[in-house]
C-alpha cells in the first residue's frame, strides 16, 4: 500500500498509528485490523524523535509500553551505511524468517531510493516497487510505503495521479492511498483505489492532538481549493468504478474495444484510463468479451447487476 500525502500534513502520523492499531489488534479510521507483529523503518527522524512520537501516540490510543511487546521500529537517519536503500535493505532482512511480521512500514520511500534512477523515471520506480514486491513476498507481509505528494494544487486531481514521480508508483501498489487538504481546516480528505480488494468509500479525518478520527458528517469531496487556481480551475473529473465504466460506457450494445475507448473520450476519460478500467470490469466480471469467429473483432457486453434466478435462466 501507498500512503500519500502532501508533506507536513500528517500521513507519518496517521501510518505510525495503523503500525500500533496492527500490533495490538486495535482499529484504524474505524477499521479493525488483523493483530500481528509489525516492523517500523523511519528514514527522517532521529531514535529519540521517533521513540517520542511512538510514545504520544500509543498513550492517547490509551496503551501502556508492555502492549506494544509486537512492535518493533528502528531509525535509518544517521546511518553509518550512506548507500542504504530498497535493495540493500532487502539483504538486511535476510535472515527474518516468513511470516515473522504481518506488517512493515517503510517511512518515506524517497530516502530509501537508488543513487542510480530517478523518482520521475517509471523504469527506476518499477524496479523499485519489484523489490519491494520481492521482499513482501519473501517475507510474507503487508508492506506500507509512506510518500509525498507533488506540489501544487492536488483536489482536481484523480487518485491514481497522486504522488510525486513517475506514475508506476500508483499502478505498482496493490492499495494506492492518499490524503489531501479538506475545505475544513485541520481535516484531510481520504480517498483509494485498490487492485482486487472491494472499492473503499472516501471519507474525512480530522486531527485530534497525536491522532487522526473520521469526521463522517464532513463531504470527502469538498476539498481546499488554491485562492490562486480557483477561477481558472476546471471542474474535477469524475472517478470512475469498474461497475460504473461498465454499466454506462461499455453498455450491452456489443461494442469493440476502440469503440469503448472513443466513447470513453467523449466522456472526458484518458485512453490508457479506460483500457484499464475496461481490464479490471472484465476480470470482475461486469464485462464479457465475444467474437463468433477468429477474424472479428472481440465486441463488448456489460453484464448486468444481477443474475437471472435458476428458474428463469430455465426458461430463457
Amino acid at each position: 500500500m501507498n500512503v500519500v500525502a502532501p508533506p507536513k500534513a500528517g500521513k507519518s502520523w496517521l501510518t505510525l498509528a495503523l503500525a500500533i492499531g496492527v500490533s495490538t489488534g486495535g482499529s484504524w479510521l474505524g477499521k479493525a485490523t488483523a493483530k500481528g507483529r509489525v516492523l517500523l523503518i523511519d528514514g527522517e527522524l532521529h531514535d529519540e524523535t521517533l521513540t517520542n512520537r511512538i510514545g504520544q501516540v500509543a498513550t492517547q490510543m490509551g496503551l501502556e509500553p508492555d502492549h506494544l511487546t509486537d512492535f518493533d521500529y528502528c531509525s535509518l537517519r544517521g546511518s553509518s551505511d550512506p548507500s542504504l536503500d530498497v535493495a540493500k535493505l532487502d539483504e538486511y532482512m535476510g535472515p527474518m524468517a516468513a511470516g515473522e511480521y504481518r506488517l512493515i512500514v517503510l517511512d518515506p520511500l524517497y530516502r530509501l531510493l537508488p543513487d542510480v534512477g530517478e523518482e520521475n523515471s517509471n523504469s527506476s520506480m518499477t524496479r523499485v516497487y519489484k523489490q519491494i514486491d520481492a521482499m513482501a513476498s519473501r517475507l510474507r507481509t503487508a508492506i506500507a510505503v509512506v510518500h509525498h505528494s507533488s506540489k501544487g494544487d492536488q483536489s482536481y486531481k484523480s487518485v491514481s495521479d497522486i504522488g510525486a514521480g513517475a506514475g508506476a508508483q500508483s499502478r505498482a501498489a496493490d492499495t494506492h492511498l492518499v490524503l489531501r487538504p479538506h475545505a475544513e481546516k485541520g481535516a484531510m480528505s481520504v480517498d483509494a483505489i485498490t487492485r482486487s480488494f472491494p472499492p473503499t468509500e472516501a471519507i474525512v479525518v480530522r486531527r485530534n492532538g497525536f491522532l487522526f478520527e473520521v469526521a463522517s458528517e464532513l463531504d470527502p469531496k469538498n476539498f481546499k481549493r488554491s485562492s490562486r487556481n480557483s477561477r481558472r480551475a476546471s471542474p474535477p473529473k469524475r472517478e470512475w468504478t469498474t461497475r460504473e465504466f461498465a454499466t454506462e460506457v461499455v453498455g450491452d450494445t456489443g461494442l469493440t474495444k476502440d469503440e469503448v475507448k472513443q466513447r470513453a473520450k467523449k466522456l472526458g476519460m484518458r485512453l490508457n484510463v479506460a483500457e484499464r478500467l475496461l481490464g479490471e470490469a472484465e476480470a470482475n466480471g461486469y464485462v464479457r468479451r465475444h467474437a463468433p469467429d477468429a477474424v472479428t473483432k472481440h465486441r463488448f457486453y456489460a453484464e448486468p447487476e444481477s443474475s437471472p434466478t435458476p428458474e428463469v435462466a430455465q426458461a430463457a
